[in-house]
């Protein structure tokens, strides 16, 4: 199977799973679960899911087993763009070609939708059906989407990047992505390698380096087609982590890391 058609497969399990997840749309309160699902399900990359189910599959953990983890970073994702977009933000009314969450449903409602959604992400790693005999695994899995979703990871970020505007280059925009974006990629493929039973601490850490560095070429390469910054040295700065991410995903054991290789390729390419 072509890396293109890894990537397909994987965002339609995570679709068909976060459909399932969401609350129905006809559930009180309607309006709330119709907006988490409007945020939701709007044909993103699905990038994130994508990486947490290649990394466990890569480390032979069952499909079914690594869709919550899909779920959960995809709901930590949204939340994180649905705040983003809010008026007291980044005060944007599009995301992804549709209208933002709050330019549909209120500027409120898409706070609320946004917490709905953090709380969401974390109870489907706590209980969901699938990781029932698993339970000695949620906690360490709430705690990696917990930190990277916190004050030190994408909301701290996100204060940073409020902030920088009128830091007089005192906050380091590296920092910045960092925060706001690798944090969560990275927890993505953390996600992934957790569920495994057979992953040493020396691969564990080779894959952590990789999710950072991947997380990071993503948000330097969006920026450089943003042309929001100086754009060669962006796109630069995008190559070496690309570079640094295959190297520490080549360092793995044993494991065929094609599917990752071809993942931090795409994020400076774009292409599969």
């Amino acid at each position: 199977m072509s890396f293109k058609q890894e990537w397909i497969r994987c965002q339609k399990l995570t679709e068909q799973a976060l459909e399932e997840r969401l609350p129905p749309a006809d559930l009180p309160p309607e309006t709330l679960h119709e907006a988490m699902r409007y945020a939701t399900l709007n044909g993103g990359k699905r990038f994130r899911a994508t990486l947490a189910i290649l990394t466990g599959e890569m480390l032979g953990v069952e499909t079914e087993l690594l869709l919550p983890c899909a779920v959960a970073v995809e709901c930590m994702h949204a939340f994180s763009l649905v705040h983003d977009d809010l008026p007291c933000m980044d005060d944007d009314d599009f995301r992804r070609g549709k209208l933002s969450c709050h330019a549909v449903y209120g500027e409120a409602m898409g706070v609320l939708v946004g917490d709905a959604l953090q709380s969401l992400a974390i109870e489907v790693l706590a209980k969901d059906r699938s990781l029932i005999h698993l339970q000695h695994k949620t906690g360490n899995l709430v705690a990696v989407l917990s930190e990277a979703a916190g004050s030190t990871g994408l909301i701290g970020g996100q204060a940073l990047d409020i902030a920088l505007v009128e830091s007089n280059g005192s906050i380091d925009l590296h920092t910045v992505f960092r925060l706001k974006t690798a944090k969560l990629i990275q927890s993505s493929v953390k996600l992934g390698a957790l569920m495994s039973d057979d992953l040493d601490e020396q691969d564990y850490e080779a894959l952590c380096e990789y999710g950072e560095a991947v997380g990071l070429a993503f948000q330097y390469i969006d920026d450089h087609l943003d042309g929001e910054h100086l754009e060669e040295d962006l796109f630069r700065k995008a190559t070496e982590f690309k570079d640094q991410a295959i190297s520490a995903v080549q360092r793995l054991n044993g494991t065929d890391s094609s599917n990752l290789v071809q993942a931090a390729k795409f994020v400076v390419e774009r292409k599969y």
